[in-house]
């Protein structure tokens, strides 16, 4: 398609057409290209300008892009000309940084302000001592500019001059500086306190004041916040609490939750209370997380209230957690209204916080329909030591498989504190028909059990289903009990092929000479990952047995069991001529990880004649590997 019919088709009433016309740009110069498309970017149709700016984005003369999206930005009459060559500089990125400089000399102040914004938004440090240039303009407006692009920068050499701002009488520019500031300090610069308390004193500087103090990574801005909490402006206010809050957060300082709760003072904590129905999630999540600090369960049921919003759940459950055993009373009395939406959450908090006088109420909820209040109250009883829940927990345990998981935790909690009594009461289900409660109470008496338990364990490696066998492995691979080894030595030998899995693992994790002795046999199974996990065991211990028996692995048909050999051989020096050998394997993949391995065993002759040979071996990626292998040697 030639520029005319292309110039026909990008004047066509149709949007879809002259987008398509941009798709379509070929056969014609490059000029001409960027002349269509400089039109194009111009056009009243957003789908065609994003179009055309896709393709400049991409054109193969970054340069004339870039000189012709600058001058588009004089565009005044045009908005979306000017918008769309804005996107695109941005997304030109660190490519259009220079040119964008070189240009703040002679443009003028309206482009010179587009290009400060679109060097704020591409974020590149090199536009640094410009940027800080700019602020002593005497456009108020490309000053202002300038300081928040220098925030994006979040640079600390910015920080000096974004204080002089704050000198300004004009307002403006003392309200982006601080702003500025806060991103420096969001990004992860400390920034001195002193300027930032002084501009405290200006009430319309208050509000943005608080916010750099927050983002200040200084401790000393904690006082001023405080302060501020009880601020006459509730803007203000609550730009402190958020501040409070955001400090603590980038410097996780547990003194600042001790400030605070020491400084807490009842007028300000009911500011606080009343900012938990803030229009604002970030004021609410801000206000229940300092409440939560103060530590007073007065303030428990409006931070419940706040557990039903999903975007300040998990912010009011911990403040909840933080305040402790104050706000069990309101707990309790939540916990016993038919509103059961809360009762989940209202279940873990109890058990977080170990309120054993929830006892009855969280058995209550053990019995409930729904399957997640069952879960948390059971992990609750757990935590709380409720021995009376004994029973009920064991009950569940029949249940789906996330209840079932619940009720084996909180066994587990429970037979911390009453060992007797839970494996007393648990050690029966061995019995059951059910192989997940078989499985489930496994589990529990690894956890809680002793030596006598340890025979439970053992007489379950020969349990019909071989999830269980599978389990009592893993458990005693967890124990790693030397005593154990004859053990799984023997299931080593079972039928199935996962509980061999696992008891390889538990061997080789032991890595005991004993237990890697018992792994000699696993060299025979017939999985390779059996094979793999022995191959690397015996590694730990490169006697000259397992050396040998390693050596006959070169030879195994599966690449990836010659391979694990290979690897394992590959870290003792006296392998080299088992390396060499095992070159001549059926496998590619094999010859290749051979050769990168001989590659870094420097001084031995037979090496390299061994990689030379294998430069006229019929494999072509072979015979490549060999040649770079061969020059990274004469390095």
């Amino acid at each position: 398609m030639d520029e005319q019919e292309l110039k026909q088709k990008l004047s066509n009433p149709d949007e879809e057409v002259r987008r398509e016309a941009i798709l379509e740009l070929g056969g014609i110069t490059p000029e001409q290209t960027l002349e269509l498309l400089e039109q194009a970017i111009g056009d009243s149709s957003w789908r065609v300008r994003k179009a055309a700016a896709e393709q400049i984005i991409n054109f193969e003369d970054s340069e004339q892009a870039i000189d012709t999206l600058i001058c588009a930005l004089e565009a005044g009459d045009n908005a979306g000309k000017r918008n769309t060559a804005t996107e695109a500089l941005e997304g030109m990125g660190a490519r259009a940084v220079p040119k964008l400089i070189a240009n703040l000399s002679f443009r003028d102040q309206e482009v010179k302000k587009f290009i400060v914004d679109i060097l704020g938004e591409i974020r590149e440090p090199v536009a640094l001592p410009d940027l800080i240039g700019i602020l002593k303009e005497e456009d108020d407006n490309l000053r202002a500019a300038a300081a928040e692009a220098l925030g994006k920068l979040g640079r600390e050499e910015a920080i000096t001059p974004l204080l002089e701002f704050l000198k300004e009488e004009e307002q403006m520019l003392g309200f982006t500086a601080l702003e500025a500031l806060g991103e420096i300090g969001r990004a992860g610069r400390k920034l001195p306190e002193a300027p930032l308390v002084k501009a405290i004193a200006d009430p319309m500087m208050r509000k943005a004041a608080y916010t750099a103090l927050g983002f200040s990574r200084n401790l000393k801005a904690v006082p001023w916040l405080i302060e501020g909490l009880g601020d006459p402006q509730r803007s203000n206010r609550e730009a402190a609490l958020v501040a409070l809050v955001n400090l603590y957060d980038c410097l996780s300082n547990e003194e600042i939750k001790r400030r605070v709760k020491e400084a807490a003072e009842e007028r300000w904590a009911l500011e606080l209370s009343k900012s938990l129905k803030s229009y604002s999630v970030e004021v609410r999540a801000s206000s229940a997380r300092l409440l939560g600090w103060r530590g007073r369960g007065e303030v428990a049921r409006d931070l419940i209230e706040l557990i039903k919003d999903l975007q300040t759940q998990e912010v009011a459950t911990e403040a909840l957690i933080e305040i402790g055993k104050e706000a069990s009373s309101a707990l309790m009395e939540s916990l016993e209204e038919d509103d059961t939406s809360l009762h989940r959450r209202l279940c873990y908090i109890l058990g977080e916080i170990g309120e054993k006088r929830a006892e009855k109420l969280l058995l209550k909820c053990l019995k409930d329909k729904e399957e997640e209040i069952q879960c948390s109250a059971a992990v609750a009883l757990g935590k709380i030591g409720s021995l009376a829940a004994l029973d009920n927990l064991i009950m569940i345990m029949e249940g789906e498989e996330e209840t079932r998981e619940a009720a084996r935790s909180a066994l587990i909690l429970l037979g911390k504190a009453f060992s007797h009594e839970v494996i007393g009461s648990v050690r029966q289900l061995l019995n059951s028909q059910n192989i997940f409660m078989r499985e489930d109470t496994l589990k529990i008496l690894g956890e809680i059990g002793g030596p006598e338990e340890l025979k439970d364990i053992y007489f379950a490696l020969k349990d019909e289903a071989y999830q269980v066998r599978r389990s009592a492995v893993d458990i005693l691979g967890s124990k790693r009990l030397e005593d154990s080894v004859d053990q799984l030595s023997l299931a080593l030998a079972d039928e199935e092929v996962e509980v061999r899995r696992a008891a390889a693992v538990a061997l080789a994790e032991l890595g005991t000479s004993q237990a890697l002795e018992a792994l000699l046999t696993a060299l025979e199974d017939n999985d390779v990952w059996v094979k793999r996990t022995a191959i690397r065991g015996l590694g730990k211990i490169p006697t000259r047995k397992f050396r040998e028996a390693l050596r006959k692995m070169l030879s195994a048909p599966s690449g990836i069991v010659a391979i694990s050999a290979m690897e394992v051989l590959a870290e003792q020096e006296e392998e080299s001529e088992s390396l060499v050998a095992a070159l001549d394997h059926s496998d590619p993949e094999v010859t290749k990880v051979g050769i990168r391995l001989l590659e870094k065993k420097v001084d031995n002759p037979g090496v390299s004649r061994a990689l030379s040979n294998l430069r006229d071996h019929p494999n072509i990626e072979i015979r490549q590997e060999a040649e770079r292998a061969l020059r990274n040697r004469k390095k």
